[in-house]
């Protein structure tokens, strides 16, 4: 058996923490979110991200609340937006839905970024919910990283503009949930439902990718929002027609199914599938912790015990 170089087989072992490097950006709205909610998403994320960069949108009580808790970016508190400012100054029409809105503001923000110039500089972004998402692990290193090597393969090439989306539990599929259903009905007609009917469900409540990608994917995204005949279609149907029509032609699609990812939307995983480990960690159906954990508030007592984590 030929071995490896040693040199080559040590570039091989940084080379998925060298991909990771760089800044990392986590986006969410929280509009009128229950305090105790917010509280798990943020206070998970600090203990779990220390160095990602929180930043959020939210209403004055939200702000307000933050701001008795969390009043210093610098010392790792988020980075906060008054959201209804923020949405005209950008020039986003007020009348949209709030799910579609905060896409606007994403990719304005992402917009007003300095251009990255070296690896050093690089930018991965997250953009979440915020009211049922919950940290366990660094998610930029488990997502990117650990989830690739669990897959025996490397992390996604970068020149391949990458996005990570979360493909939900395989018990349900578009055709057959009633909200994914009626929603591409609604928003595509009947013969796109037909054709998407057997496809599985990507929750767009969390996806993360380079500040390339993410800006690509939120271009996309944009269009169909501002397109009149769309403007009150909901961002999940949106997002699936996206991903299984054409947003392959414009970046790296990398779907983390929530049987073997870390990136983990619980919703339709049957509750007796539920697993922890011995530190109270949620694990998924390969025993793998969960670096997000989405939708568990779907379970009160997932709900109880993560609450009880950040009281």
């Amino acid at each position: 058996m030929r071995l490896l170089p040693l040199g080559l087989l040590s570039l091989l072992l940084v080379l998925p923490d060298l991909l990771v490097c760089g800044r990392h950006l986590v986006l969410g709205v929280a509009h009128k979110t229950p305090p105790a909610d917010l509280r798990v998403f943020v206070a998970s994320l600090q203990a779990h991200a220390p160095n990602a960069e929180l930043v959020l949108w939210v209403d004055p009580s939200t702000r307000d609340w933050l701001g008795n808790r969390w009043n210093d970016p610098g010392a790792g508190g988020p980075q906060v937006h008054d959201l209804d400012e923020y949405a005209r100054s950008a020039g986003i029409a007020e009348a949209l839905p709030l799910v579609n809105k905060r896409y606007l503001i994403y990719r304005h923000y992402l917009a007003s970024l300095p251009a990255v110039r070296a690896p050093s500089q690089r930018v991965w972004v997250l953009i979440s919910d915020t009211r049922d998402v919950v940290f366990q692990l660094d998610p930029f290193h488990a997502i990117v990283k650990s989830d690739s090597l669990a897959a025996r393969g490397m992390p996604p090439p970068l020149d391949r503009n990458p996005l990570m989306v979360a493909i939900e539990s395989d018990t349900q599929r578009i055709g057959t949930c009633r909200y994914n259903r009626y929603m591409i009905s609604f928003c595509y007609g009947a013969e796109e439902l037909e054709r998407l009917s057997h496809r599985a469900i990507s929750c767009s409540g969390t996806t993360l990718g380079t500040l390339r990608s993410m800006s690509t994917y939120l271009d996309r995204m944009a269009a169909e929002i501002v397109d009149r005949n769309k403007q009150h279609c909901n961002d999940q149907g949106l997002h699936n027609y996206l991903l299984h029509h054409d947003l392959e032609r414009h970046l790296t699609v990398v779907p983390r199914h929530v049987e073997n990812s870390t990136l983990c939307t619980v919703g339709y995983v049957p509750a007796e599938q539920l697993r922890m480990d011995e530190g109270g960690r949620l694990l998924n159906a390969a025993g793998r912790v969960c670096a997000i954990v989405h939708q568990f508030d779907r379970f009160p007592v997932l709900a109880a015990h993560f609450r009880s984590l950040y009281p």
